[in-house]
């Protein structure tokens, strides 16, 4: 029977020198957003934090905006967001708010919605059959990646710019 994990590690990477930067440790049922939130702590004023699907939440995200980062978040469905438009934040990005409902009394968070499409060429496996010539497929597949930011300036930090970090 396998053993259980011991411990949990959560790292943060300089994106642009592909270097580790800092660490937390914690027990094998620590919260990686709690250790995550130790990391994004000790950075420099101002950094943007780049963080998957796992730390999409109400709490987290206002613990990297209280302490003075930024922030670029894949989300999923789980994650409720409203907006005046939704239609067209949907389509092109735009201003959207997290607001739980359980948390009404408290203000919105202002975020922005970004919108990345990625096309990319998949082989498709091909039968040989005796005699005949093996024939490479392929099909494009499209994949929709949705990007949460709190710099709602465009030309702070730019569709291109987050689907590059990202």
């Amino acid at each position: 029977e396998p053993a259980l994990p011991q411990g949990l590690t959560v790292a943060a990477v300089a994106l642009g020198q592909r270097v580790l930067w800092d660490w937390e440790c914690g027990g094998a049922c620590a919260s990686e957003r709690d250790l995550a939130l130790k990391i994004i702590r000790r950075l420099p004023p101002g950094s943007l934090a780049v963080e998957d699907a796992g730390f999409a939440g109400y709490e987290h995200i206002r613990g990297v905006l209280a302490a003075g980062q930024h922030l670029l978040l894949r989300v999923g469905a789980n994650v409720n967001l409203w907006t005046a438009l939704i239609g067209n934040a949907q389509q092109n990005g735009g201003e959207v708010w997290l607001w739980p409902e359980q948390r009404q009394d408290e203000k919105p968070l202002r975020l922005r919605l970004i919108r990345i499409v990625t096309r990319k060429k998949k082989k498709l496996k091909s039968k040989n059959r005796r005699g005949q010539r093996r024939r490479r497929a392929y099909k494009i597949v499209q994949t929709t990646l949705w990007l949460l930011t709190d710099v709602l300036d465009e030309n702070r930090l730019t569709q291109a710019e987050a689907e590059e970090i990202y």
